[in-house]
């Protein structure tokens, strides 16, 4: 997943605003039926106010924007060539509002009964479990759906970069783990990321 430039992030906030200006329609309204005999007390809807039907879907996966502090791969490049990070502590607030609007867009669109994968290359909390609470919070019908990798291949217990987020029910893929003598050795060769699953109640 190729990191968003400052150009890229723009055309993806206008996305965003276009997306929430759209109403998501999931069946006709009773008012915009015609009855039988022709008649009726309640207006018809102009042409004009009609708004676009965006189809729901039964699986939705919100891979989104990130720090990427989790990538070593991007974190060693960008200490070579001693480039500030895209993001940061002065901009952070920018970052999490966007993970927000992609979280809320993607779950408006997932139909009643269907699951919501997000995920990103950091493990930083603010941008993964906040996030998902905050979700959580806003809709009453947002539930997590626990992610779990014990007991896998009759293993006991879950891998050593496997660990359990903040939040019940969602898991971090930690790529550095601490060796006996406290060395933080690489075990997840390429990246680290959190993982979280949603559900939406019937």
């Amino acid at each position: 997943r190729k990191r968003q430039n400052k150009s890229a992030r723009a055309r993806e906030k206008r996305r965003l605003l276009e997306l929430q200006r759209q109403e998501v329609t999931v069946a006709a309204d009773a008012t915009n039926v015609e009855p039988e005999n022709g008649k009726s007390d309640k207006p018809v809807p102009s042409q004009s106010n009609t708004t676009c039907c965006i189809p729901l879907f039964d699986r939705v996966l919100v891979d989104a924007e990130c720090s990427t502090d989790g990538a070593i791969k991007h974190i060693q490049k960008r200490e070579a060539s001693s480039k500030a990070p895209l993001w940061n502590d002065s901009n952070m607030s920018e970052l999490v509002d966007l993970q927000k609007r992609l979280i809320e867009s993607g779950f408006r669109l997932l139909k009643s009964g269907g699951s919501l994968v997000y995920s990103t290359c950091s493990l930083n909390e603010k941008q993964n479990e906040n996030v998902v609470r905050w979700l959580l919070d806003k809709y009453d019908d947002a539930f997590i759906i626990p992610v779990s990798f014990n007991k896998q291949n009759n293993a006991e217990r879950s891998p050593s970069f496997v660990e359990e987020g903040s939040l019940a029910g969602t898991i971090r893929f930690n790529p550095l783990t601490n060796a006996d003598d406290g060395i933080e050795e690489e075990c997840l060769p390429g990246t680290g990321f959190f993982l979280s699953k949603i559900g939406k109640r019937l």
